[in-house]
């Protein structure tokens, strides 16, 4: 079933469990200390990209860029897991992939 465009973080979350994802549970996003930037860019097919960041027990804090596929609802990484060290370097990767750039 394809879902509508999501343009918003909110959109993406119910999605992702209206297709029985887990990707936002609470313990899982503890689990890997995640936190969601609000920032979501879409691309023609509309697909969403989206940025998290993640911190180990002893590492810093690095972003990942994420794909939201409407069609299934679910969410992967695009590129390398934790490739930016900072949100602005990933938040402009998940720009230019909306937009059919590679990482």
């Amino acid at each position: 079933m394809t879902r509508p465009i999501a343009f918003t973080i909110q959109a993406i979350r119910e999605g992702n469990a209206a297709a029985g994802g887990h990707w936002f549970d609470p313990a899982a996003m503890r689990f890997f200390r995640c936190r969601v930037l609000g920032a979501v860019f879409t691309d023609d097919e509309g697909c969403s990209y989206f940025v998290t960041s993640e911190q180990g027990p002893h590492g810093p804090r690095a972003y990942s860029v994420r794909r939201y596929d409407r069609t299934t609802g679910a969410i992967a990484t695009v590129g390398a897991f934790q490739a930016y060290s900072s949100p602005e370097t990933a938040r402009t990767a998940a720009k230019r992939a909306a937009k059919g750039g590679a990482l």
